[in-house]
């Protein structure tokens, strides 16, 4: 396995080598990557918490500051975000 790196230090490419050929995934960024299928995968930040209601299936994001205090609410199915003060 290889991994290659910018010279920032952030993650840009993954080589795994194997009997017949190698896979690439490609990271975009720290949150974004495509595997070697073609597949993008977002990964959620830390600060920030995919919630949902059981009774509603409504889905929303709480987005969190540096002492965890939550700083904006963004409800998935309107695109819309709330700050809270």
């Amino acid at each position: 396995m290889t991994y290659t790196y910018s010279p920032d230090g952030a993650r840009l490419k993954k080589i795994v080598n194997f009997g017949s050929g190698t896979d690439t995934t490609l990271y975009l960024g720290a949150n974004v990557e495509i595997d070697p299928s073609g597949t993008y995968s977002i990964h959620i930040h830390s600060d920030v918490k995919r919630v949902a209601n059981a009774t509603s299936s409504t889905l929303h994001y709480l987005h969190r500051d540096h002492l965890a205090s939550v700083k904006v609410v963004l409800f998935v199915a309107t695109a819309a975000w709330v700050s809270v003060l």
